[in-house]
């Protein structure tokens, strides 16, 4: 993974910043290794509004995420739906909480090597997403600080082509909350590339036939 820069976790809202805060302190003392993760984090470095916080935890199956959530006792954090396999990937696991009304993911992911949040990072599909909290400080990769910087959407990572539609739309919902980001894509090869059209539906994108490139770190 690229280098990681420590950041002072963002405060332009931050109502949010105490309660992401004071629910990862909690569920640390249960899970050493969780973060946040994902849009929670992202937005507040870009100064938008999170839909929901998603905490990350490292699991070995989908047992061992079941019995570790079963062992969470935290003040104000409430079961609202059922462990669900998550879709597109068989190394997630996800449930869906209130923490004092505020939607939150936690989601298990199978990690087995490394450092749980640098190997996390990898494995997300675009770098702008690449950045996470552990409790003390903001980490940014350097690949999110230079999308940070030139205001683009980097689609740096796809394993399973059957993942693409989703990619795109995920990139269509975020540059509705961010117009000014333009999208990139190093993943696939530089002919293909052209053929993603973001002006037009996803459904169009998927008739242009696309050849995935493995990246060095998969």
């Amino acid at each position: 993974m690229d280098n990681l820069k420590p950041r002072l976790f963002p405060s332009n809202n931050r109502k949010q910043m105490i309660i992401g805060q004071a629910l990862l302190q909690q569920i640390k003392q249960f899970i050493p290794d969780a973060v946040i993760a994902g849009g929670y984090v992202r937005d507040h470095v870009l100064g938008g509004k999170f839909k929901d916080i998603d905490v990350f935890i490292p699991v070995k199956n989908f047992q061992s995420f079941n019995l570790t959530l079963s062992k969470l006792k935290i003040d104000g954090l409430t079961k609202a739906d059922v462990i669900n396999q998550y879709k597109g990937y068989k190394t997630f696991y996800t449930s869906d909480f209130l923490f004092h009304n505020i939607p939150v993911q936690i989601i298990g992911h199978r990690i087995t090597e490394g450092g749980f949040a640098e190997r996390l990072l990898e494995s997300f599909n675009y770098d702008i997403d690449k950045m996470y909290y552990d409790g003390t400080d903001t980490i940014i990769s350097d690949v999110a600080e230079v999308d940070k910087k030139n205001k683009t959407c980097t689609l740096s990572s796809l394993k399973e082509m059957s993942y693409l539609p989703t990619a795109l739309k995920k990139y269509e919902r975020f540059k509705e909350k961010y117009p000014g980001y333009k999208f990139k894509c190093s993943c696939l090869e530089p002919t293909q590339r052209n053929k993603i059209d973001i002006g037009k539906s996803v459904m169009e994108n998927l008739l242009a036939p696309f050849n995935v490139v493995k990246l060095n770190n998969e």
